[in-house]
């Protein structure tokens, strides 16, 4: 695990990010430092090589933890910090090195996920019986991921079978405040194919957030009756990973998310709320002559969101992101490493509320270079991305490391990061969530 100094400047919605650490990184027994990730350079590479501060938290990890969240699960690691509105499923933000909640991109399975009108990521709502693994990234990733990696990126990864032969599991937990939670899941994988599926209902009578001596306006809950009502939260989820060995040369994966269910809160305007997330995701990896991989990606996420104050209809708020990607990756010589490849989105907003604009396509071409030397690495990358509704910003980052021995280096990153706006927000939504509001 890294820790350095970092000095950041917004310009606007951009930001430049210089980064000086000493590494020495910080593993648990499964986390050693010829793990492999594939956040920090979008292609798989060992934890010991990557330029960017990265925490990888495994399934043993998550188990061992004995948290309910996501947001609990990422609370103690380093540069992170978490602001949570409640209990289970209320609103979360996750500022990374001092970057804002709405400066923090979430993907899932490769996939961008959440609201296009509130712009904060849903880590919340994923449930952790349905997650395999999670890498967090810090610092500006912008340049090979687009809009919102400015302070780093978080990387859920769902369920899947890695132990040859079949296998089912399942746990029941019973807690206070009527919380309930009950799993299931079966894998099965053979020597050129793989399957998982897995299910939770999670369920819990929450607890008040308000107490009645805050009940004034600005005081954080914006309630008018004397005695808040628990917060509740209920979420059925379940996830499926298939894939196949179609030739030696040839992948194909498909992962799929939903999470469906509903949370009460605190508010004037709307008090509780109906959601699902759906994410699709189909990935070929087709490896060609030499060292080279031709990697693609099409997906679809679904963010439904229906608002009540009590149990009256108070907005619908629906986002739909269709996207693709397509990269290809290799070694052009010995010591060099090569990433270039675009990106597609198209993004769609349905709700009651009249927004001017809802709907908008982003396209992206990267690139990004690794050269070793003796000891020495150095890395540079660029990214030009054109917003329909924004038009054209470029961004790069840049990297040098010195190993020092087996376990240390010195490391100097710097690199430019944007956010783009999201679509017209309403005001009423962020009244009701006055923790993230002022951010």
């Amino acid at each position: 695990m890294t820790t350095g100094l970092t000095a950041r400047r917004a310009l606007s919605y951009a930001a430049v990010l210089v980064c000086v650490g000493l590494a020495t990184p910080a593993l648990s027994d499964d986390q050693e430092l010829s793990q492999v990730i594939v956040t920090a350079s979008r292609i798989p590479e060992p934890l010991a090589d990557s330029f960017w501060s990265t925490t990888v938290l495994t399934r043993s990890d998550i188990e061992a933890r004995q948290v309910q969240s996501v947001p609990d699960l990422l609370v103690d690691l380093a540069g992170i910090n978490v602001d949570n509105t409640g209990g289970l499923g209320q609103a979360s933000a996750i500022f990374i090195r001092g970057a804002d909640s709405d400066h923090t991109l979430l993907l899932i399975d490769g996939v961008r996920v959440g609201s296009a009108t509130l712009g904060t990521p849903p880590v919340e709502l994923v449930p952790l019986e349905q997650i395999d693994h999670i890498e967090v990234v810090r610092g500006p990733r912008s340049t090979l991921y687009g809009s919102d990696a400015v302070g780093g990126v978080i990387q859920i990864f769902t369920r899947h079978a890695t132990e040859p032969g079949l296998s089912f599991g399942g746990s029941a937990t019973d807690g206070s405040h009527d919380t309930h939670e009950f799993t299931g899941n079966l894998m099965a994988r053979g020597e050129r194919a793989w399957l998982s599926l897995a299910g939770d209902t999670l369920t819990t009578g929450g607890i008040p957030t308000c107490l009645p001596g805050a009940l004034t306006a600005g005081a954080g809950c914006f309630q008018d009756h004397p005695n808040p009502a628990a917060n509740g939260f209920h979420n059925h989820s379940g996830s499926l990973n298939a894939g196949v060995k179609v030739t030696d040369q040839l992948t194909a994966q498909v992962d799929g998310l939903v999470t469906d269910g509903w949370t009460a809160f605190d508010g004037d305007f709307d008090n509780n709320l109906e959601f699902t997330e759906k994410v699709t995701t189909l990935h070929l990896d087709q490896a060609l002559t030499g060292a080279w991989h031709l990697r693609a990606l099409a997906a679809r996420d679904v963010d439904e969101e229906r608002d009540f104050l009590n149990l009256t209809p108070a907005g619908v708020f629906d986002t739909t992101r269709n996207s693709a990607s397509l990269q290809i990756d290799g070694k052009p010589g010995k010591a060099l490493r090569l990433l270039g490849g675009i990106d597609y989105e198209r993004v769609k907003v349905d709700s009651d509320t009249p927004y001017p604009i809802t709907a908008r396509t982003s396209r992206g071409g990267f690139s990004e270079l690794r050269g070793e030397l003796g000891p020495w690495s150095a890395l540079a990358g660029a990214r030009l991305e054109d917003n329909g509704q924004f038009g054209n910003h470029g961004t790069g980052n840049l990297g040098l490391t010195r190993r020092l021995g087996e376990a240390q280096r010195l490391t100097l990153t710097w690199g430019t990061a944007f956010r783009a706006p999201t679509l017209p927000t309403s005001t009423t939504r962020l009244a009701s969530i006055p923790a993230l509001s002022s951010r």
